[in-house]
């Protein structure tokens, strides 16, 4: 199976998963393909 690679680095942990939610949405839709977000959060989560 391919997939993408997507190293985003230091990400507020919010942001990232919002981010990660439009990626799953995208990927489930047949927009994008299977997707591997590399990251790292900054601070707690919410």
């Amino acid at each position: 199976m391919e997939f993408l690679v997507e190293d985003l680095g230091l990400v507020p942990y919010g942001e990232a998963w919002a981010y990660q939610k439009r990626v799953h949405r995208e990927v489930a839709a047949g927009n994008r393909p299977p997707t591997l977000l590399l990251l790292e959060h900054l601070g707690s989560s919410p």
